[in-house]
């Protein structure tokens, strides 16, 4: 059986063995990985225990499916779409939809949003009352970011929004999501340059950024290997670690090997 050895490294010290709390400080990985085939899902196996696919993000910076945030761990972009109507209609739907405007900003650890691509599609001018989807991200610059998918509101008129929230801490930001599960309308109002909530007619995907085959590359959350690479005949992945270049050991004929989840930071060389 033909096998193919992938290095992974982790992006500023960190890596695939993290503990479950973003905000606890990295650990190192082992000095090799494999990935394993096991049911009902493959694991990565390494000098610990085992780590089932659907786990690694849990290892990484937390996330759990169906958790209410994301933390930015690494290298990420902010796709933001925002819809626009004309004036005075409801902003669902299709009645008065005149297109939308798309905003994608890279976001880091310690980074300050920076904007890297915008473009409209708008059928007509966008109605004053309105803003520019370019205007929606006021964020300072901070050294944690924590992105909310959605997140109920009442007085500022939007049933549910995405935010990203920043802080100089981790226990900075477990103040203000506290604070904004208890009362999201009244926690923003307070947390000028800290908190931006997104209008409920806009759409907010958080993607990794990964480079392949020298090449920048925007993969939503979540992604496998096998959305850059389906059927490779070579393929190496480098993640960036101080622990320095961790190899990891599988066979590129098994689809259900490719499953393994794409990280912020990956470097990929395939063929």
């Amino acid at each position: 059986m033909m096998r193919l050895t992938v290095i992974l490294v982790c992006l500023g010290g960190v890596c695939l063995s993290l503990t479950s709390c973003a905000a606890r400080r990295p650990t190192l990985g082992p000095a090799r990985w494999q990935v394993a085939a096991a049911q009902p899902e493959y694991l990565l196996r390494g000098n610990g225990p085992d780590i089932p696919f659907s786990q690694i993000f849990e290892r990484y910076n937390g996330y759990v499916l169906g958790k209410e945030w994301l933390e930015v761990s690494g290298p990420m972009r902010l796709k933001i779409e925002n819809a626009y109507y004309r004036q005075g209609m409801p902003k669902r739907g299709l009645k008065g939809f005149l297109g939308t405007e798309i905003a994608q900003y890279d976001l880091g650890p310690g980074e300050r949003p920076r904007l890297r691509d915008k473009s409209s599609n708008l059928t007509g001018a966008r109605p004053p009352d309105q803003p520019p989807v370019t205007a929606l991200m006021k964020m300072n610059r901070w050294r944690h970011y924590r992105f909310f998918f959605a997140l109920k509101f009442k007085k500022l008129g939007s049933e549910r929004s995405s935010v990203l929230i920043g802080g100089r801490t981790p226990a900075a930001l477990d103040a203000l999501t506290k604070a904004l599960l208890t009362d999201a309308d009244a926690a923003c109002r307070k947390q000028d340059g800290a908190c931006v909530i997104f209008p409920e007619a806009c759409s907010v995907s958080p993607q990794v950024r990964v480079m392949v085959n020298g090449e920048e590359k925007h993969f939503v959350w979540g992604s496998p290997l096998a959305a850059v690479a389906r059927s490779p005949r070579h393929l190496e992945l480098v993640r960036l670690t101080a622990s320095g270049l961790v190899p990891v050991e599988l066979d590129p004929s098994d689809a259900n090997a490719l499953r393994l989840p794409l990280l912020p930071g990956d470097r990929i060389t395939w063929q």
